[in-house]
């Protein structure tokens, strides 16, 4: 074997184990996983012509994205925040300008992690207005303020939700799976605290004494799209596999009642009264997303600063992916890489597209290309080869100075094969 392709099987080898990306354990299946894929898909291409994201909408989007340093800043620009001066309106504000990439506590003259923590009472939970003080709100506001990292009273926050609770595991004098299922999920986060696991549980055996015979639960009688994508985020913020055998109900998984209300590429919520698509996609889109994921996202989706363009070059080389068709077994995989020089000086780099084998974590083709960029410049290159009819794959993109040295000049970039 010619010497710098063992350098090149070795590297990307060592590379790939400390990059490693965890697979779904949600999608139980092939079939499982493809029915997501392509639902996710749909919903993504449903979403592209929208002049406005809710939060819901920003943190599935974030959460499902390929290129998420592209899609943000679509994102940012889209967000749709709230001047409703409520807690529960607050907490959305504060999730969606975290998925948006922009920092809540300073969020154009306005500090919504703030206004939040200030509406903490000394019951544990954040009233700003009558209609706040509901089980649902205060899980809302906890699951907001730990993805803001911030200091509020946890322990009484968390004890409040859990007097919440009624003998039967769920809460409010009517209980409903909903609620039940959002409390777990602000929950999960909290499992150090006293009888939080207990509590839990006591939800869980409610949520399931609820199931339908289609793998959907009731909502004022109804089976719903809403019900079902609150108990898939709060079973995964849990680490419990909402597709599991244990989660089915007459031959019929969770995902199966999800899809049963998709239409086209959306969701509907059809009843004698009328439809309703918004609400039920917008659900559905962040219940797939973190089935996709096969994690909570409102533990991952973490808050940082989106570089302003007028900041002065990081001093380093950076690798993006252009938009373009999604790869798929059997086609040509074209890869354009843009790839910016933000040093000092000019650069000779490398750029290698590795076509791997998921099944054996081995290298099964590959291509490269040498490129010397000039300094505060960029370039776009593209490379491609023929991905297989049969397999799993997994194209991993690599940028480095010479395969001689294999020095890595910019973080890798995986990306799934359908």
């Amino acid at each position: 074997m010619n010497y710098k392709l063992k350098k090149i099987l070795v590297l990307v080898l060592i590379i790939n184990m400390v990059f490693n990306i965890n697979s779904s354990f949600a999608a139980s299946s092939r079939s499982d996983e493809k029915l997501i894929e392509d639902a996710l898909e749909d919903l993504i291409d449903y979403y592209k012509d929208d002049d406005e994201y809710s939060f819901r909408e920003a943190i599935g989007l974030n959460y499902s994205s390929e290129n998420l340093d592209k899609e943000i800043k679509k994102i940012a620009k889209k967000l749709d925040i709230s001047d409703t001066k409520s807690a529960s309106k607050y907490a959305g504000n504060i999730i969606g300008i975290i998925a948006s990439g922009k920092n809540p506590e300073d969020y154009e003259g306005e500090d919504y992690v703030e206004l939040l923590v200030n509406a903490q009472e000394k019951s544990g939970k954040f009233i700003v207005r009558s209609g706040d003080d509901h089980p649902a709100t205060l899980a809302w506001s906890i699951i907001a303020l730990d993805m803001a990292e911030a200091k509020y009273d946890e322990e009484d926050a968390i004890d409040a939700l859990l007097d919440e609770q009624n003998k039967d595991g769920g809460f409010t004098s009517n209980p409903d799976v909903d609620t039940a299922a959002m409390v777990i999920t602000a929950l999960a986060n909290h499992k150090d605290i006293d009888d939080v696991e207990d509590a839990i549980e006591e939800a869980l055996k409610f949520i399931k004494s609820n199931q339908l015979d289609s793998g959907g639960f009731s909502f004022m009688g109804s089976d719903n799209p809403y019900s079902v994508s609150c108990v898939i985020q709060g079973l995964i913020a849990n680490k419990i596999d909402p597709l599991s055998e244990e989660w089915q109900e007459n031959g019929n998984s969770i995902l199966d009642a999800l899809l049963n209300f998709k239409e086209d590429n959306h969701f509907e919520y059809k009843t004698k009264y009328g439809s309703e698509k918004n609400s039920a996609t917008e659900q559905a889109l962040i219940a797939l997303a973190d089935l996709y994921r096969g994690k909570s996202m409102y533990q991952n989706v973490e808050i940082y600063e989106e570089d302003s363009d007028d900041e002065e070059p990081s001093g380093e080389l950076t690798l993006e992916i252009l938009e373009g068709e999604r790869f798929r077994n059997g086609k040509e995989a074209k890869v354009e890489v843009e790839i910016e020089n933000n040093t000092d000086e000019s650069q000779e780099v490398t750029l290698i597209v590795a076509l791997y084998d998921i099944d054996d974590d081995e290298m099964i083709n590959y291509a490269y290309i040498t490129r010397r960029i000039e300094e505060d410049n960029e370039e776009i290159v593209a490379v491609g080869f023929l991905i297989p009819r049969k397999g799993e794959h997994e194209v991993r993109v690599f940028l480095w100075d010479n395969l001689d040295d294999m020095n890595i000049l910019a973080d890798p970039i995986y990306i799934d094969v359908k």
